[in-house]
């Protein structure tokens, strides 16, 4: 029996040589703005706990977790939102694109606040 890391692909000669790693636990999940956006922030600002994920191969679920839990906290927000500035989902308006901009001025203020609470933390 030889040892476990001779049959590993390896980078470099001599001293130099480091592992090649590669991740196999990629989902077919989609990771979208939130998780990447997540993913960038971890790379460069918590660059172990990032390294930690990936070796440990679970960046991908936990990216997709941040995407979920981004969106349902939006969810949450905007309705309190809407409270707050007196919007009624679907009300009865008498200029429509005034209502349609100021929702998407309230749903611009949830996600950069839920942005801010789960990706920049």
């Amino acid at each position: 029996m030889g040892n476990p890391e001779e049959n590993r692909n390896r980078t470099g000669k001599g001293a130099g040589e480091i592992p090649d790693l590669k991740l196999t636990a990629r989902t077919d999940r989609f990771i979208g703005k939130y998780g990447r956006m997540r993913e960038i922030y971890l790379r460069e600002h918590e660059p172990v706990f990032y390294s930690r994920l990936v070796l440990d191969e679970k960046i991908y679920p936990y990216l997709i977790e941040t995407e979920q839990k981004v969106q349902e906290r939006m969810d949450h927000i905007l309705p309190e939102l809407m409270e707050e500035a007196g919007i009624q989902e679907g009300g009865k308006y008498s200029n429509s694109t005034d209502w349609i901009e100021r929702m998407e001025k309230l749903r611009k203020a949830a996600e950069k606040q839920a942005v801010r609470e789960l990706v920049y933390c």
